[in-house]
């Protein structure tokens, strides 16, 4: 598993946990912090340099 994988996955369990909550106050900020988390995702997918992900020739 990737770090992007593990920060999406976080971000889909504060979204399930912020569906299943009736607190409104603690809903909104596992929604908030399952955009943080998809963010920080974003943030890694783009630190990967394109020479790193190129396939390599023989």
């Amino acid at each position: 598993m990737t770090s992007r994988d593990y920060l999406l996955s976080q971000a889909e369990y504060c979204r399930r946990a912020a569906a299943d909550t009736a607190d409104r106050f603690v809903a909104q900020e596992l929604k908030s912090l399952a955009h943080e988390f998809e963010a920080m995702a974003r943030g890694a997918l783009a630190a990967i340099s394109p020479a790193s992900v190129a396939p390599q020739s023989a």
